[in-house]
């Protein structure tokens, strides 16, 4: 409350803010980073090699502590086993990825920090721990088919994938990125196994078999009104 005794307020969702502040802490971020010559410089900064040495670096010396990494491990199972948790996730995700500029701006960031080799092993080596885990599989499977079982989740997703690959720049980084992971899965025995059992467990699912077979069969019709259309 200030001075005079009345609330000061967010300039752009009203929120209740300190007397010093001009927007909330949630506001304040977005507000700073629709300024260019701000964005601009921040993205000079992810993009530079220094940070991507440093970022590497560091997240290295973290993931190399085996209790870092149960702790991790342990905090992802918990927070999943809530339904409401997971339903508030999923929500803040779609409405983060409803926004066009947010989007734009995380696809540019994502694409500068997988640029980094040492980044891309981190990643892999992370997802190799949880995915040995059978109790994370078997829940990530689950969880897994239910998405897929929502109408609108599939076709979100299914619109997502098409408007990717429709773009050229996204559609060649993306090719890069499946080639590298089917190299480091055909390259590693145990992954290589979790792969083919994950997939046998998809496929004795009705279910899936039905929506990929209505996948397909949109797809190639697609394909054939876009050549008909040509």
């Amino acid at each position: 409350m200030s001075r005079s005794g009345k609330l000061k307020h967010c300039l752009d969702c009203g929120a209740e803010i300190s007397r010093k502040a001009m927007r909330c802490t949630k506001c304040a971020p977005k507000a700073t980073w629709q300024d260019p010559e701000h964005r601009e410089k921040m993205l000079a900064i992810l993009k530079s090699p220094e940070f991507r040495a440093t970022m590497s670096e560091a997240s290295s010396k973290v993931w190399q502590s085996e209790e870092v990494r149960q702790k991790h491990s342990e905090s992802l199972k918990a927070s999943w086993q809530s339904q409401e948790r997971r339903r508030q996730q999923s929500e803040a995700i779609r409405a983060k990825w409803a926004d066009e500029e947010w989007r734009q701006e995380q696809e540019e960031i994502i694409r500068e920090r997988c640029q980094g080799q040492e980044y891309r092993e981190g990643l892999s080596t992370r997802a190799q721990e949880m995915w040995a885990d059978e109790e994370f599989r078997g829940k990530q499977s689950e969880a897994m088919r239910r998405r897929w079982q929502d109408d609108e989740y599939r076709e979100r997703m299914t619109e997502t994938a098409r408007e990717s690959w429709d773009d050229e720049e996204s559609r060649e980084t993306r090719r890069q990125h499946i080639a590298e992971g089917q190299r480091a899965a055909w390259q590693d025995e145990d992954r290589h196994r979790e792969q083919s059992e994950r997939a046998k467990a998809l496929w004795t699912d009705e279910g899936f078999r039905r929506r990929q077979s209505e996948g397909l069969k949109a797809a190639w019709a697609r394909r054939r009104e876009k050549e008909g259309s040509g």
